[in-house]
């Protein structure tokens, strides 16, 4: 088992990260970690337009790259943007 690996897929599996996976027969997967144990991934895919797809299962040792999207962080800004937005609008009246 690769530990790095391993590790930072289960970190990105806890915060809700969008995951991009390489396999070692050239698929590219995309989705949320789900489940992680000693030689296996559960992750929820999800399609080109971001909607929830299926369950996978993927042997641990079959990824090439794994990289991740901070969707959170983006949303979170997102949000802070907007309650300063609100906060200035009833400041103004």
């Amino acid at each position: 088992m690769r530990t790095k690996l391993r590790n930072m897929l289960e970190l990105w599996g806890e915060a809700g990260l969008l995951v991009y996976l390489t396999l070692s027969n050239g698929e590219e997967l995309e989705g949320v970690v789900k489940e992680i144990d000693q030689d296996e991934l559960l992750m929820e895919l999800r399609d080109e337009e971001g909607n929830v797809g299926t369950l996978c299962v993927v042997m641990v040792d079959h990824i090439v790259t794994a990289t991740y999207v901070e969707e959170a962080a983006e949303e979170a800004i997102t949000d802070d943007e907007l309650a300063e937005d609100d906060a200035a609008a009833a400041g103004g009246d």
